[in-house]
């Protein structure tokens, strides 16, 4: 081949000619470096080129594959490294020689290249990081908010790659929320501080993923608390029944404990206890009981309690208290006192008595005490005026035994019970000194038995009069006692004494007569005008005046004198008259009397011939 044609190599885009001492190369481990024909000098194309690749120089080195194919066109691949096979030294491009198409051969061992390779290792950095959601993480050029692994190449100082890895990590926040239940007074501590109220608290932590940690504490502090004590000790008669009891705010349930043997011991329901799981517990004294110690737990929710203070029973003997009031005899019109009476009265602090009888026949006048000299009392009538109602109390209690504890005055008008309102809560009761009531008392009821005679007597007088009874005298409407003396020595006579008041009549009559009549009045004849009165008896019995206005009044008479010619006639009160005469006729006047007319006629002979009739008018 003439001219030798020169080739040139090129070996991953740059181009590469022969060259003395040959050609210094950069390369990166791990690239895949191929060679190819960049160019000819001379020659026609297709060339059968024989070319071989040594790893090192020529000669000395491995030799790679040998390349002999026809080189139609520059960017033929001439030789591949294997991807890593490229190491650092000297690695060379024989040709060996080249035939064109006519068949001429040319030695091309001049044109070959060595290469020196001055490799360098691709980078590979990894990236672990960790953030918190709702975070992000800013890498090549992109935000992420999701955990996974991301590469990008870049071009390291050696112009090699370098490859970043990141390995991120999207951690989240968490929450934790804690319910807590206590007892007051504790507290809980929570985040370096002591809670002792119900409510929420928050704190914000770091998780061990280093994310906010927030904690919530829903706090609830349950308050079992006594707030009014069951009293230190409790007084009891033998056979009675009392009770302690306690206040608490917060308690579900009640225990209440007796003290066996230096061991508190619960209690339960029977014919000594009652309410053993009830905020009052109550006692049916025995004298075993005597001495005992009490407490209650009292218990709400969360298992939260309190204990109470310890009560102490202090059992005695039964008494037969009995409260009487005696019953008496007294004549009505007395004035009488009626002893109340006390049986057994020991330990007594407190007395109420409400006292019941008839005010129409007893009428309370006051009190005299005997028996309860200390302390404070009251005793007071009613205003129905048929009640009385005492009270006493003294911080000693009563040692009386038996006797006398006051005495009631009442005037007496008739016979009465004097009667105990027991029916009534509260109105008839004996307390200890500690304000405890007193059980088992009996109230026997009394009274007063009026003596002589109680009648009732209805006497009349009449309006502006008295009368005379049992020595008062009574003019005036009304009910009286009138207490009429004994005269056997016996009790006194008690009469309700009814005076009615009766009332006088007047009555006037009004009168007319005509003369010379008379009008009769009380038993007496009147003929002249004027009034007249009498004094009669009225129905009920008092005066009936009676008044008489008399009017007499007069008859009247009255004349007509009256001439006719013969042959005529004249009408007089409805009759006609022809002859001469004298006529009388009786009407009634203006004032309702007699009113005599008298016709005196006169018939003249005719003169003539002429006849005429005259009727005369009455003139009254």
């Amino acid at each position: 081949v003439n001219p030798q044609p020169v080739f040139s190599v090129s070996l991953n885009g740059s181009t590469y000619g022969p060259q003395a001492g040959g050609h210094t190369v950069t390369a990166c481990n791990n690239n895949n470096y191929s060679f190819t024909l960049a160019g000819v000098s001379a020659g026609t194309l297709p060339l059968v080129g024989t070319i071989r690749v040594w790893d090192g120089a020529i000669g000395t080195g491995t030799a790679g594959p040998m390349f002999t194919d026809t080189i139609n066109s520059i960017g033929d691949l001439i030789y591949a490294a294997p991807s890593g096979s490229v190491n650092a030294g000297t690695w060379s491009v024989e040709f060996l020689s080249v035939t064109d198409a006519n068949g001429c051969s040319a030695d091309l061992t001049g044109g070959s290249m060595n290469f020196t390779f001055n490799v360098s290792d691709p980078s590979a950095t990894t990236i672990n990081q960790s953030i918190c959601a709702p975070n992000s993480y800013t890498f090549d050029g992109q935000t992420l908010t999701t955990s996974g692994t991301y590469m990008d190449t870049l071009t390291n100082a050696a112009g090699c790659d370098s490859i970043i890895t990141l390995n991120l990590t999207v951690n989240q926040p968490s929450a934790t929320t804690i319910t807590q239940t206590i007892c007051a007074p504790n507290s809980y501590s929570f985040n370096g501080q002591s809670y002792n109220a119900t409510g929420t608290y928050t704190a914000t932590l770091t998780n061990a993923a280093g994310c906010d940690s927030v904690i919530t504490l829903n706090l609830t502090v349950v308050d079992v608390q006594i707030t009014q004590e069951p009293s230190s000790s409790l007084s009891l008669v033998e056979g009675t029944t009392g009770s302690l009891s306690v206040t608490a705010t917060g308690a579900t349930t009640y225990e209440w404990q007796v003290l066996l043997s230096g061991t508190w011991t619960s209690l339960s329901n029977g014919a000594t206890y009652s309410g053993a799981t009830t905020s009052a517990l109550g006692i049916t004294a025995a004298l075993s009981l005597n001495g005992f110690q009490y407490r209650v737990v009292v218990t709400g929710a969360a298992g939260c309690s309190d204990t109470s203070q310890t009560s102490t029973l202090t059992v005695t003997p039964a008494l037969s208290r009995v409260i009487r009031i005696d019953a008496l005899t007294a004549c009505i019109g007395d004035t009488i006192d009626v002893p109340l009476e006390a049986e057994d009265f020991v330990g007594v602090s407190g007395l109420s008595l409400v006292i019941d009888y008839d005010g129409q026949s007893l009428s309370y006048q006051g009190y005299t005490s005997v028996g309860l000299n200390g302390g404070t009392l009251s005793v007071q009538g009613s205003a129905t005026g048929s009640q009385v109602r005492l009270g006493w109390f003294d911080i000693v209690p009563s040692q009386l035994g038996d006797g006398q504890l006051l005495r009631l005055r009442f005037a007496v008008n008739g016979t009465s019970a004097l009667t105990f309102d027991t029916q009534t809560s509260g109105n008839c009761e004996l307390a200890d000194s500690l304000g405890q009531v007193i059980t088992g008392v009996s109230f026997v009821s009394g009274g007063v038995t009026a003596g002589g005679v109680t009648m009732s007597d209805t006497v009349e007088v009449c309006l502006g009069s008295t009368l005379n009874y049992g020595g008062q005298s009574f003019g005036t409407q009304g009910t009286y006692t009138v207490i009429l003396p004994s005269t056997t020595g016996g009790c006194d006579t008690l009469v309700r004494l009814l005076v009615v008041v009766k009332q006088p009549s007047a009555t006037t009559i009004t009168q007319s007569i005509c003369a010379p009549n008379s009008y009769s009045f009380n038993g007496q004849s009147y003929s002249a005008t004027g009034t007249y009165t009498a004094t009669l008896t009225n129905a009920v019995g008092c005066d009936s005046v009676i008044t008489l206005n008399l009017t007499v009044n007069q008859p009247s008479a009255s004349t007509i004198n009256r001439s006719i010619c013969l042959g005529d006639s004249l009408m007089f009160h409805g009759q006609a008259y022809t002859s001469s005469g004298t006529y009388t006729f009786t009407l009634t006047n203006a004032a309702g009397c007699d009113s005599v007319v008298t016709l005196n006629l006169i018939v003249s002979p005719n003169l003539g011939d002429s006849v005429a009739s005259i009727s005369i008018g009455v003139v009254q």
